[in-house]
């Protein structure tokens, strides 16, 4: 400045030019405060869905967990039952052996209780010549 008073006109424009960056200053410090605050929101929304996951994320893992005991404890189901299977079938094969050996030994059961017969007639007959004799 020279020194010189600014004409009414000047200062007119002056103070609008001041108004106008004052209002917006104003309406831009006000969208910072939204944006700011819109921010704030989102991180918040972010802190909840992220902990959302963590928890989703062991539910998971349980239930994996869960699965894989599930899956071992059928593997050895099967297996048990496949070996009382194999069971049940070796019983069956030892319960018809049993029955043929025993049809098998009825004859020769029969044949020696004849002879165990005839031997203690034999000896009854023995006994009764020493008492006599």
């Amino acid at each position: 400045n020279n020194g010189r008073v600014p004409s009414p006109a000047v200062v007119r424009r002056l103070q609008q030019r001041r108004d106008e960056l004052n209002m917006r200053l104003i309406t831009e410090a006000s969208a910072a405060d939204g944006i700011k605050e819109e921010l704030e929101r989102t991180s918040t929304l972010l802190v909840v869905e992220e902990n959302r996951r963590v928890r989703e994320n062991r539910e998971l893992l349980r239930l994996n967990a869960f699965i894989e005991r599930a899956r071992a404890s059928v593997v050895q189901n099967e297996s048990e039952s496949a070996t009382s299977a194999r069971i049940d079938k070796m019983e069956e094969k030892l319960n018809s052996l049993m029955g043929l050996i025993e049809h098998s030994l009825d004859p020769l059961r029969g044949s020696l209780l004849s002879s165990e017969v005839h031997a203690g007639e034999e000896s009854v007959q023995l006994m009764r010549e020493k008492s006599l004799g």
